[in-house]
Formats: C-alpha cells, sequence, structure tokens
C-alpha cells in the first residue's frame, strides 16, 4: 500500500533542500513573463488610444501627454497592467526568498563550523598539554607523512620539479589543504611574515591570500570561505621529509587552522 504521508515528507524534504534552486528558476520565468505581460498591455494600450486618435494623424486630433494619461484614467486602461504588476511582484518574493534562504544555510554552515573548530581547538589544546609539545610535533609530522604516501605528488609535476633543480623550487606539502606547491622554508617563512603583516594591518586574511603568497598554481574556491584575524596571527610547523625516499620536501602544516568567522575579531 503506498504511504501517501511518506511520500509526502519526501517531496516536501527535497522541495525544502532544493527552495534556493527552484525560487531562482521561478523568478526567471517570472521576469520574462512580466515583461511579455507589460508589452502585451502597453500594445492594448497603445491600440485603444490610437483607435481614438485622427485615423489621418491629424496633428490637432493628437492627444497630448496630459490627455493620454486622463484617458487611461478614465477608461480603467491601467487594468491593463494588473497581470504583469502581479507576476513581476510574485517574481521579486521569489528572488528575495532565495537569497535569504542562502544566507541563512550560509550561517546555519558558518555556525556548525565555528563549533567543530572549536571542539578540535580544545582536543589539539589537551593533547599538547598532556603528551607535550615535542610528541604532539612527532605525531604532527607522522601525519603529513602519512598524507603525502597516501597522495603522492603527480609524476610529470615532479618531473618537472626535479629538472629545473633549483633550491627554491623543492616539493612543497600543504597538508591542510592535501595540495602540493613548489618552494622552500625561507619563502614559507617569507610568506607567513608577509600574511601576518596583513592581518595586523588589515585586521583579516583568508587562507586564499596565504595560498597566492605562496605563488600555489592552484587556489581552491573555498578557501575564500576560511581565514584567520589579527586576534591570532599563523603559525606553522615546517617539517622535511622524502618523497619515494629519494627527493626531499616540505611538509607545511598549521599549528592554528584558519577558521569561518576570521572577519569577526574574537579571541581564541
Amino acid at each position: 500500500m503506498i504511504n501517501i504521508s511518506a511520500i509526502a515528507r519526501r517531496v516536501g524534504k527535497l522541495a525544502a533542500e532544493n527552495s534556493p534552486t527552484i525560487l531562482t528558476v521561478v523568478g526567471v520565468m517570472g521576469t520574462i513573463t512580466t515583461a511579455y505581460l507589460a508589452g502585451k498591455a502597453t500594445w492594448k494600450v497603445a491600440y485603444t488610444i490610437g483607435s481614438y486618435e485622427d485615423p489621418d494623424h491629424d496633428e490637432s486630433a493628437v492627444m497630448t501627454p496630459k490627455e493620454r494619461i486622463e484617458f487611461v484614467k478614465q477608461h480603467q486602461l491601467w487594468k491593463a497592467y494588473i497581470p504583469a504588476v502581479t507576476v513581476g511582484c510574485a517574481t521579486i518574493a521569489c528572488i528575495i526568498g532565495a537569497n535569504r534562504v542562502g544566507i541563512r544555510r550560509l550561517a546555519a554552515t558558518a555556525a556548525a563550523g565555528t563549533v567543530i573548530e572549536r571542539t578540535f581547538d580544545e582536543y589539539k589544546e589537551k593533547v599538547r598539554e598532556k603528551l607535550g609539545e615535542k610528541k604532539e610535533d612527532a605525531i604532527t609530522a607522522e601525519i603529513a607523512q602519512d598524507r603525502m604516501n597516501q597522495n603522492p605528488p603527480d609524476e610529470v609535476w615532479l618531473q618537472n620539479v626535479k629538472l629545473v633543480g633549483a633550491l627554491d623550487r623543492q616539493v612543497c606539502l600543504d597538508v591542510f589543504g592535501n595540495q602540493y606547491f613548489t618552494g622552500s622554508r625561507t619563502k614559507i617563512e617569507q610568506a607567513i611574515n608577509d600574511f601576518n603583516h596583513m592581518l595586523n594591518v588589515d585586521g583579516f586574511g583568508s587562507l586564499a591570500d596565504l595560498y597566492r603568497m605562496l605563488d600555489m598554481d592552484t587556489v581552491p574556491a573555498w578557501s575564500e570561505r576560511v581565514g584567520w584575524n589579527q586576534d591570532r596571527l599563523v603559525e606553522v610547523k615546517i617539517d622535511s621529509t622524502l618523497v619515494d625516499e629519494t627527493i626531499p620536501a616540505i611538509t607545511m602544516n598549521f599549528r592554528n587552522e584558519p577558521h569561518f568567522d576570521y572577519g569577526r575579531f574574537r579571541h581564541y
């Protein structure tokens, strides 16, 4: 037997999850419909006014703009625009609704991310307190090595790095973003110093800003959503390791990961 109630709940949930898309599509269709209805109403009003004017277009018989306004009022031709206005208002409501849903979801995601970040920070602090900084650093280095072993660099890219063989173009792994780039310990330290200077001047900066300072080939879109502010400057742990036990590499790990609400000043 078909459970109508269950189907209705699923349809409702699906509609709620996709409400921004639905409202956007309705808004686009409403915009087109509004333009069509407005054009149709304008043609109807113009045709009606023209039928009352002299067919030979005698200038003395053509109504002035003021007379046309009075004519529209007298014959209630403005009612022809009611459908266009109605659809237009509904379209505006859909656009505003889609924007509000997006803002609420973004706020909810940021709030959830903040809770997770706070919990993770507390966990890291307790680990550091119980094990000590040296053991924590050793664990971090092992995690970075595991990350490199599980996600080795692309062979073609690696060969290009080996071919250049410059001291400032070593294999580097950003453990947080799980992506490779070329650089050196000195270059990383200089980028961190420049970024922290920017924090002191501007008050905040995104992870994408730091990636650009490191001259990374790829700057993920999500890196614009997280960052740091001047409440606490960026700290990194830089370790040396090997790729395939033959090529030297550097791993970069953040001691204080970027946060969603980096645009707000707060104390960690």
